[in-house]
């Protein structure tokens, strides 16, 4: 059978396009595959780390600051205690001795320290109950005004009249005195102990007494004590003073001398 050149040439083209198409495939199917994988992400980029900041030589660093002191020794305090007075004999009564009197005190006292130091000065006050005798007649007196005719009961309204004089009582009964000196402390924080002394101004009343009543001296005080906390503390202080009438025209022989006992608070 002769094969004709138009039929060779058809089966050559056929030939040909089915080996295109094969090719295509093979190049094809890769490229789809790859299509439907899921893409990986890109890298992000990594910024750089920030440069350090070169110290400013200009900037100090603040010090640390101290802990706070501890509180200082108190300069003004109200002090109450108790004590005993010595009375110096009569020189009007045969075989007179001292007599001795217990005391209620009351004590104020006011220091400037010098610049800051442990030396300083002082003002000082006391008030020293000791007439008891003359208390208790001027209460009793006070007491009978009140009392009704009859003397059963005492009229309220006359009391009442009467209560300045009841507070006054003990004030008429008392010795004051008023000084002024020199203080030294051992520290200048709490607990510190101190010693001071001076001279004072006093004016003495025992009303209870015939001989004596009322006079007025000079003198010196001294003692010791001690701030404890910040606001308490305690002291022990003597009083000295001379009734200077009755030493003038000889009614008495010595000095008037009393020791105390003081609780004191302040700051």
């Amino acid at each position: 059978m002769t094969t004709t050149p138009c039929k060779s040439l058809g089966v050559s083209l056929d030939r040909t396009l089915l080996g295109a198409l094969t090719l295509l495939t093979c190049l094809a199917i890769p490229q789809i595959a790859g299509a439907a994988e899921p893409a990986e992400p890109a890298a992000q980029p990594v910024a750089p780390p920030p440069a350090a900041t070169p110290p400013d030589a200009t900037k100090t660093t603040a010090p640390t600051e101290p802990p706070p002191p501890p509180p200082l020794v108190r300069k003004k305090t109200f002090g109450i205690g108790t004590g005993v007075v010595f009375w110096p004999p009569s020189d009007d009564v045969v075989d007179d001795k001292v007599d001795v009197a217990p005391a209620l005190t009351l004590q104020t006292r006011a220091a400037f320290p010098l610049g800051g130091s442990v030396f300083g000065f002082e003002w000082t006050n006391d008030i020293v109950f000791h007439d008891w005798r003359a208390m208790g007649d001027a209460y009793e007196w006070y007491f009978a005004e009140a009392e009704t005719e009859s003397g059963d009961d005492i009229r309220p309204t006359k009391l009442l009249l009467l209560w300045p004089g009841l507070i006054l009582i003990p004030f008429g009964a008392a010795n004051y005195t008023t000084g002024f000196g020199l203080v030294v402390w051992t520290g200048k924080t709490v607990p510190s102990m101190y010693f001071d002394g001076g001279m004072n101004l006093n004016l003495y009343l025992r009303l209870s007494d015939p001989q004596f009543r009322a006079d007025f001296g000079f003198g010196l005080y001294g003692g010791m004590g001690i701030d404890l906390f910040k606001n308490v503390g305690m002291n022990i202080r003597f009083l000295w003073g001379s009734p200077f009438i009755h030493t003038l025209i000889r009614k008495t022989s010595g000095g008037i001398t009393t020791l105390m006992f003081n609780i004191n608070f302040g700051h």
